[in-house]
């Protein structure tokens, strides 16, 4: 029995692996020489025979003759669980039925002989049905159950290669399931099985390192990358996934020239092309951690535009070169790439993000029109995405650009700010204006709250005196008399 699988989240593809008939025997060659009647013997060489014919490549072609060939396999294997039940032989007969069955696509069917094979069978039966229901449950997305099934593999097989291979798929589903620590397990289990299939451990491996960096296990993340390029015979695809892992997390461990000299590697090889791209972007953003944005730009403008092979890829991109182009001040440039990144994605988080950078290039522009850009900003994002701090970071921006030419309309964005949502070393300069700006709109209760907010919770300020005197005026002009004269 051949079972196929492959691993997700877009790190490896496996090769196809044969498991699950362990110590099973396959259907047993009709022997030469003299015939002697032997019915149960007969029985079972006949349905053997059969099957032997249907899975013949020039038989499979014709679906046809497939179908009929393994119903009749099927009809002789029943019949002979039926009439010699107490045969040695008679499990494994009923274990190539539910083959049969399952080939035939009468799954249900199956199942039901595989379940009673778990319960009855010899070890041997017990891991190669509980590997068929594992494979089955894990492709109709029952995790839990395909998840028991493979435990059953794993205490009955006696074949090491099946054990292996349940570990490593019991592994996979176990990360699927939000259980990185049983994952874990089941991948070193395999790592450290010295008998265990070379693809099996590589493949174990592979996961095990992405698990460590999901999990911010960086440094070790980092060292099983390393030992799967120091794996001889790795086939290209993992190779380069490997290096290009170990290039970024060497850049976020700060091994910055071990970092440049993997994403050279990737560059170098011919047989990895299409992860170039991926290695520019590294090599991009190793110099912008060395604070080289010069270099960034002008290896941009060298290459004639890097371009990235998805949308994501290319708003990381242009995003960096933003960056890059922000950090020398040279805002008119950031801003057109913030905005061709937001252009890229539109109304996503990603361009959300974009056209706040933008709004950050205009305001150090001094630009007239930021408030109304900013209200734009508003209008195109703040209901989308509801609970982003970014909203109040920009009502703030247009607030603190109004606030001396037109104190109203700055009143009106410092208003519409959460204050609970400000970075707390912000909060007491943006209450104190706000409450000032709102004053001088005409609202003296809500600046009368602003200002006893701010009171009461900076008393050291150097700006005390000032509030403590607005907010008597405050008082004064709302009639509270009392009040004013105690401020």
């Amino acid at each position: 029995m051949k079972a196929f699988f492959s691993i997700n989240a877009g790190l490896i593809t496996l090769a196809m692996f044969s498991a699950a008939q362990e110590n099973i025997p396959d259907a047993a060659p009709i022997a030469d020489g003299p015939l002697v009647a032997n019915p149960e013997l007969d029985t079972l060489d006949m349905a053997d025979m059969l099957y032997k014919q249907a899975q013949a490549p020039a038989t499979k072609e014709n679906r046809q003759e497939y179908g009929r060939l393994l119903d009749l396999s099927l009809r002789k294997y029943l019949e002979f669980t039926q009439r010699f039940p107490q045969s040695a032989q008679a499990p494994l007969a009923e274990y190539r039925a539910a083959m049969c069955l399952e080939e035939l696509g009468r799954k249900d069917e199956a199942h039901g002989l595989f379940l009673r094979l778990i319960q009855t069978g010899s070890p041997a039966l017990v891991a190669a049905s509980a590997y068929r229901l594992a494979t089955d449950a894990s492709s109709a997305g029952e995790i839990d159950k395909a998840i028991q099934y493979y435990q059953l593999v794993i205490r009955n097989a006696e074949q090491n290669d099946l054990k292996v291979d349940a570990q490593y798929r019991l592994g996979r589903l176990f990360l699927s399931n939000g259980n990185p620590e049983s994952a874990a397990t089941m991948f070193c289990a395999v790592m450290g099985n010295p008998e265990a299939d070379a693809k099996f451990v590589l493949v174990s491996r592979m996961g095990y390192a992405a698990l460590c960096a999901d999990t911010g296990r960086l440094g070790e993340a980092y060292s099983e990358y390393r030992k799967v390029l120091e794996t001889p015979g790795v086939d290209n695809r993992n190779r380069g996934i490997a290096t290009l892992q170990a290039a970024m997390l060497a850049t976020k461990l700060k091994k910055t020239a071990e970092a440049q000299g993997l994403y050279e590697r990737l560059l170098k090889d011919e047989s990895l092309k299409e992860m170039a791209p991926e290695a520019r972007m590294g090599l991009l953003l190793g110099l912008y951690n060395m604070g080289k944005y010069r270099e960034i730009l002008s290896q941009y403008e060298q290459q004639k535009g890097i371009k990235m092979p998805t949308k994501d890829g290319q708003v990381r991109l242009l995003m960096l070169l933003g960056q890059s182009a922000y950090k020398l001040k040279e805002y008119r440039k950031a801003a057109d790439f913030f905005l061709e990144a937001e252009k890229s994605v539109p109304y996503t988080q990603e361009a959300m993000q974009a056209s706040f950078y933008r709004l950050l290039c205009y305001n150090e522009l001094k630009q007239k029109d930021l408030p109304q850009r900013a209200q734009s900003f508003l209008n195109h994002y703040a209901k989308a995405f509801p609970t982003s701090e970014l909203h109040d970071m920009v009502r703030l921006m247009a607030a603190e650009n109004l606030f001396s030419s037109n104190p109203a309309d700055a009143a009106r964005f410092y208003a519409s700010i959460d204050f609970d949502k400000v970075p707390p070393k912000m909060r007491a300069d943006i209450l104190y204006k706000s409450a000032w700006a709102i004053a001088q709109a005409g609202n003296r209760g809500v600046a009368a709250k602003l200002l006893t907010d701010f009171i009461n919770d900076f008393p050291k300020d150097p700006r005390i005196c000032e509030a403590l005197t607005l907010r008597g005026d405050m008082y004064a002009k709302t009639k509270k008399e009392a009040e004013a004269l105690m401020d």
